[in-house]
Parts: structure tokens; C-alpha cells; sequence
């Protein structure tokens, strides 16, 4: 019965640590961009932070963003895909490929 109340307690901790990294502090977020960044890429799934890709990286999943939201009818104006182009290559890792 302690087992179990210790693994019951360890799953609880877990899915609220889970859950406080929701909140994902990403830079500059009061920007235009930050903001268009987090409502549009976090509709489908979980936001990436910008520094996890560099510029070919972001290029080319940006491109693969841009045709399934084509597939699936979804908008994606010009001014969104440059507004979040700008902000992640800005924010971009500098490493190389």
C-alpha cells in the first residue's frame, strides 16, 4: 500500500511539473511577432522555443508548417509567415548545420 501511495505520489508531482512548463518563457514576449508566434504555432501542437533550430532548420519547418496548413485549410497569411519567420530567425541558435 506504500508503494503504491509513493508511485501515485510521484505520477501527481510529475504532471504538475509537466503542466508548469506550459508556460513557456519565450523572448522578446511582449513583441508583435512573439505574440503571432504563440497563437499561431500553438494551435496544432506544442510551441517550440526559438533557439532550438537555427535558420535552415526554421526554414525548412516552416515550409513543411506552410503545406499542412495548406492541406488542412488553415490561414496563413504572407504578414504572419514573415512576421514569424523574422522573430525565430532572430531568435534562432547559431550553431550550424
Amino acid at each position: 500500500m506504500k508503494q503504491l501511495k509513493y508511485f501515485l505520489t510521484v505520477l501527481m508531482v510529475m504532471g504538475v511539473a509537466a503542466c508548469a512548463g506550459l508556460k513557456q518563457n519565450l523572448p522578446e514576449p511582449d513583441s508583435p511577432e512573439a505574440q503571432v508566434y504563440r497563437q499561431k504555432c500553438s494551435t496544432c501542437h506544442g510551441l517550440p522555443a526559438p533557439g532550438r533550430h537555427n535558420v535552415e532548420e526554421w526554414t525548412h519547418f516552416l515550409g513543411l508548417m506552410e503545406g499542412i496548413m495548406k492541406q488542412r485549410n488553415v490561414s496563413f497569411p504572407p504578414e504572419e509567415k514573415a512576421m514569424i519567420e523574422s522573430y525565430l530567425f532572430r531568435n534562432a541558435s547559431k550553431r550550424p548545420l
